[in-house]
């Protein structure tokens, strides 16, 4: 197995160092050119916008490290979507995952997805540049409370294998499409 990190790992940590900072109390919300990058990247209009934000150009370089092709647009949509995450430790539990923080908990219970099919299926649809307004959107939408490992994970690898996915996470029908970084079932078996 190599060392190196995996991109969504890469971005998270991006994430950390964005919103945190060390303090003789522990960590704390980070300020000055931390905090202003990160206002200016929930600000940016397009692409262009936030990868004219230096610290949007520092994650494209650390993550091209890990995936040499990964595409501009997508790093500019994960800095923007990532910008829009609220300063909380919390957003590092696994119950914060995308898309199982919004999706039903059930496929018999329409009633408990915080995301509504119609604005799920407007997420779906998005590609190219779009995907930048629409992560934004969907960040806004559950209030900056997401994991960013799995946030970056969907918009660095958005494709038809990602959309399916994500469709059966929000049905509540999850198992169908087991995380790609889940062991095989017979790898745990004694």
């Amino acid at each position: 197995m190599s060392d190196s990190k995996r991109a969504e790992d890469i971005a998270a940590e991006w994430w950390q160092e964005m919103s945190f900072e060390r303090s003789s109390g522990g960590l704390r919300r980070a300020g000055g050119a931390k905090r202003a990058a990160l206002a200016k990247l929930r600000r940016a209009e397009g692409s262009i916008d936030a990868l004219a934000v230096p610290e949007a150009i520092d994650l494209y370089r650390r993550l091209r490290n890990a995936e040499p092709g990964v595409d501009a647009d997508r790093v500019a949509a994960l800095a923007v979507a990532l910008a829009n995450l609220r300063p909380e430790l919390e957003n590092l539990r696994p119950d914060r995952r995308t898309p199982g923080i919004f999706a039903r908990k059930s496929f018999d219970d329409p009633d408990s997805a915080s995301l509504s099919e119609a604005r799920f299926r407007r997420l779906l649809q998005a590609d190219g540049v779009e995907l930048l307004d629409a992560f934004r959107r969907l960040v806004r939408l559950l209030d900056g409370r997401a994991e960013p490992r799995s946030l970056a994970e969907a918009i660095l690898h958005w494709g038809d294998r990602m959309r399916q996915r994500w469709i059966f996470e929000y049905y509540g029908v999850a198992i169908a499409t087991p995380h790609p970084g889940a062991a095989p079932a017979a790898a745990n078996a004694p």
